[in-house]
């Protein structure tokens, strides 16, 4: 099934990139960050609860989103 094979990449990538700031608390250092995590983790979450099974466009659109808003507070942008 491909799209399953999709989401799960995705889910993947994005999960990968939030353990990687969760790993670094010290980058949640203003409410800015703190609330780029708390949304990404939300969406990865959500996404994990609904298997993207209803509309998968979405679902990795915000995992993608997710992904990129963590590395980027990882990379300190």
């Amino acid at each position: 099934k491909d799209w399953q094979e999709q989401l799960n990449k995705a889910l993947s990538g994005a999960s990968a990139a939030l353990a990687k700031v969760q790993a670094r608390q010290s980058i949640l250092k203003d409410d800015a960050t703190k609330k780029i995590f708390e949304n990404a983790q939300y969406n990865i979450e959500f996404v994990k609860a609904g298997y993207g099974v209803h509309n998968l466009e979405y679902s990795l659109s915000i995992l993608e989103n997710s992904r990129k808003r963590l590395e980027s507070l990882g990379s300190g942008k």
